[in-house]
């Protein structure tokens, strides 16, 4: 179908829509097809109409019609889907099998039928939850039932042990007929209930996967921003309480839908700006009990197409104006930044529950090894955001930290500089005093704990970003160190001598990329070797840890012979 027409597009989509439009009973959206104008705005919510259209469905007086107390959860959805009851499941099955195909042929060529689509899938979403709703409602009356049967047999059973025998012998076969023709007739209903939502579900995944094609198409002359509202009130609104729940094994229909709003920065809105426990429940879906690998790392993939986002870049690859760059660069900020605490909370769960150490041990296999990583990388990403959650960034830096003594063929040394990131970020916030609510004790014990692990990564880690890192903490360590022991003076304290040190002969040049800076190493070995050494109150034994540690890994440098035989 190359090279197709719009008419015969049209008439090739039409042959699907006829069905519909000959039964469709409510005004707004035959009015919809009928018009080739993309609408300001969708509802499948009765307006009504001129009242001329006699076949159409009052739907506001019924719903009004209702006893509110009594009212089931299809009450949501009685104005929406009403025009899809005349219309087989089978006859909307074909169409969305249609409409998929459609879409998978022709790809953006497809778009002059969206408008048209749109109508009946929508219908066919609020047709399909409200059957859903009607038959969960149904189950449930026919449990209170089964429950109450229950309760009258074991009294009637009681009542007959008081009886004469031989009269009983009656009563009980007459009862047991009753109860087996009951039985059957009940789990004859049970039977066409479950046939009933199994049909209404595959409808709305159906439907859900349409909708999520079109988007995932990015089609450049098409705004399904008209659609959103509804999208939202027939179908993610109602399951948007069991997104996680439904998402344990593997990924709905639903989930790739909010997905594909991650493909273009155009799409970002609609994940905020229609309902605002969206992304919370979306995040929700990484503590789901028995969640399994692939659903995690597809969460985990959204959450990182929003970290990465770069302005600059989205002005390239998405040929957006600066502006609206800038403009979905400060909705993803805020968005992050008003969830942090959650997705700090939710990472701490995901690294407690043996996944740790456990799973990096696969790593060279693969699996869950490498979601681990990539979960140490999303967090050393959020880390950015971090401001107050203590606790928090306290349980993750106890959890990290073992990572960085095992050895590189289990965790990579670029994971390690993310852990080391993370650790630059979240340290401030457990051991600061003017931020900390942490007794000061604990913190001299955690700067100690810390301290170590810092110091023996020295002697491990040969990446030269990863040992930057690494000094930029100590210099942090040993700037609250001063704190936690009042110091007032303006003497260095030994810690601060020792960060000076290791900064210094970790040094690398300003001016050539990725090569020593000779002059400030020799400088520092220098005063390290003629003042330094046999001072302890400006190196005691505390701080000399992390210098030895240095020391270990420069006497070991096979390339340069100045700087080793410093070292040594």
């Amino acid at each position: 179908m190359v090279g197709v027409t719009q008419d015969e597009l049209r008439f090739f989509v039409g042959i699907g829509l006829e069905t519909f439009r000959t039964t469709i009973l409510r005004a707004t959206p035959r009015e919809l097809l009928a018009n080739a104008e993309l609408p300001e705005s969708f509802s499948l919510t009765f307006n009504g109409a001129s009242a001329s259209t006699t076949d159409k469905m009052d739907v506001d007086s019924d719903a009004n019609a209702l006893d509110t107390d009594e009212q089931s959860s299809i009450s949501e959805y009685v104005g929406a889907g009403a025009e899809m009851d005349n219309v087989s499941s089978k006859a909307q099955i074909s169409f969305l099998h249609l409409q998929m195909e459609l879409i998978r042929s022709l790809g953006v060529k497809a778009t002059p039928v969206f408008h048209e689509a749109f109508a009946v899938i929508l219908s066919s979403v609020a047709w399909a939850q409200r059957e859903l709703d009607v038959a969960n409602d149904e189950l449930e009356t026919l449990a209170t039932e089964q429950t109450g049967d229950d309760s009258q047999t074991t009294e009637d059973s009681d009542a007959d042990n008081d009886s004469d025998m031989d009269d009983a012998q009656s009563y009980v076969s007459d009862d047991e007929d009753m109860d087996v023709a009951v039985a059957v007739g009940k789990k004859s209903a049970r039977g066409d209930i479950e046939h009933r939502k199994s049909v209404a579900r595959e409808i709305r995944q159906l439907a859900i996967k349409c909708i999520t094609r079109m988007f995932v198409l990015e089609p450049p002359n098409f705004s399904f921003a008209p659609y959103m509202q509804c999208i939202y009130e027939v179908a993610i609104d109602p399951r948007i309480d069991n997104l996680a729940s439904e998402n344990t094994q593997n990924s709905s229909a639903l989930l790739l839908l909010l997905k594909s709003w991650t493909l273009t920065p155009k799409y970002y809105p609609y994940l905020v700006d229609y309902n605002p426990l969206t992304f919370p429940m979306l995040l929700d879906i990484l503590v789901a009990p028995k969640v399994q690998s692939s659903v995690v790392s597809l969460v985990l993939g959204i959450l990182q197409t929003f970290l990465d986002y770069d302005p600059q870049v989205a002005v390239h690859k998405y040929e957006l104006s600066a502006e609206s760059a800038e403009a979905y660069g400060v909705l993803v900020k805020g968005m992050i930044q008003r969830h942090i605490s959650r997705i700090l909370s939710h990472m701490r769960t995901c690294f407690s529950n043996s996944n740790l150490n456990s799973a990096t041990t696969a790593t060279q296999s693969g699996g869950s090894g490498n979601l681990v990583m990539h979960q140490i990388h999303i967090l050393s990403r959020v880390a950015e955001y971090a401001t107050e959650e203590t606790q928090d960034a306290k349980a993750l830096l106890d959890l990290l930290l073992p990572t960085l003594k095992r050895p590189g063929s289990v965790v990579p040394a670029r994971t390690k500089g993310d852990v080391l990131n993370i650790m630059l970020r979240f340290i401030p916030l457990v051991i600061d005093p003017s931020v900390s609510a942490i007794a000061k004790d604990e913190q001299q014990h955690l700067l100690a704990g810390y301290l170590n692990s810092i110091s023996s990564s020295f002697g491990r880690l040969r990446l030269d970003s990863a040992r930057a890192t690494l000094s930029r903490i100590l210099s942090t360590l040993a700037k609250f160190d001063r704190q936690l022991q009042g110091v007032t003076t303006s003497e260095p304290t030994p810690l601060e001598s020792a960060a000076w040190v290791v900064e210094e002969i970790n040094a690398y040049s300003t001016q050539r990329l990725n090569e020593p800076d000779h002059e400030r190493r020799l400088v520092a070995f220098g005063r390290l070797n003629d003042e330094l050494w046999n001072q302890p109150a400006l190196l005691d034994a505390h701080a000399w840890t992390p210098v030895l540690h240095n020391l270990v890994y420069f006497a070991q440098d096979q390339e340069e012979l100045a700087t080793r035989s410093n070292a040594s």
